[in-house]
Formats: C-alpha cells, structure tokens, sequence
C-alpha cells in the first residue's frame, strides 16, 4: 500500500511539474490559436489587432459567467484602446448567440469564438484545471500579463 502511494505522489508530483513548466514556456506569449466565430468562420491568434486584449472564457451556464461579461462589456465601453475577445466550449450557437444579445457583448466586441477542439487550457497553457470564466490580459505585443482573478482589477490596466 504504501508502494502505491509513493508512485502516485511521484505521478501527481509530475503532472503538477509538467503543467508548470508548459505554463511557464508556452503561457508567457499570445498563442496561434485557432478557433471558429459564430459564423463558422476559422479565426487565428495572429489576425487579432496588435492592442491590449482580454480573453474572457466562459461557459453560457455559469452565473459567474453572466456577471462576468457585463463587467467585461462595461471595462470594454469605458476602454475602447483594449481589445476583447469571448471564447466558448459550447457548441450550441444558438445558446452561445441568446448569451450573446443577453449580455450585449456585441455593443463592445465582434470577437467572439467557439472552441470546437476544447483546446483552450493547452493553447494558453493553463494546464489541466482552471476556473470558469478565466479572464487572460496580454499586452499590445502579444506578452502574457496577468490572469484576472476579481473584477476589480479591471481598472488597473
């Protein structure tokens, strides 16, 4: 027994390690994503503008969600110079478009993506858990910044 325990202690430890290190190496620059728009059109990381840029990823059945983008739609009024851009595990494009008109998110950004691949955790190097929604800030060279943990912190960039 205490075998077993050593081996998975060694396995979490390298797991742990492992996601750290990708976090570290490939979580530092924007990554050359590619997702889908709402109109089914493939977007890549490098077609976004070269500005600041807030990823808000969420789900359209999270309450925190929905707190969430309207906070995020109120920074994007007040800061028109900060890119904003909407990613979504959802495959229902019709929950993701009522989430849409809900929150008004189209009165502050057409950047809204559909991650059919879920490959968001990998593709920002988040490893294997993260918080919903996860806000990611980058600045205008495409340089990983901070994770946005309180809504307050907005109003520091």
């Amino acid at each position: 027994m205490k075998l077993f325990f050593k081996y998975a202690f060694i396995a979490l430890f390298l797991i742990i390690g492992i996601s750290t290190i990708r976090l570290y190496i490939f979580g530092n620059s924007l990554p050359n994503f590619q997702y889908k728009n709402i109109n089914n059109k493939i977007v890549h990381g490098t077609s976004l503008p070269k500005k600041k840029t807030l990823f808000f990823f969420f789900t359209t059945n999270c309450g925190s969600c929905e707190i969430g983008a309207q906070e995020i739609c109120n920074f994007g009024k007040q800061n028109p110079n900060v890119n904003l851009v909407f990613i979504t595990e959802n495959q229902n494009i019709e929950e993701v478009k009522k989430f849409i008109k809900n929150n008004k998110i189209y009165e502050v950004t057409k950047n809204i993506f559909i991650d059919y691949n879920r490959n968001f955790r990998e593709d920002f190097g988040l490893g294997i858990s993260i918080s919903i929604p996860t806000i990611l800030y980058y600045d205008e060279n495409g340089k990983y910044l901070k994770e946005i943990k309180d809504f307050d912190e907005l109003s520091l960039i």
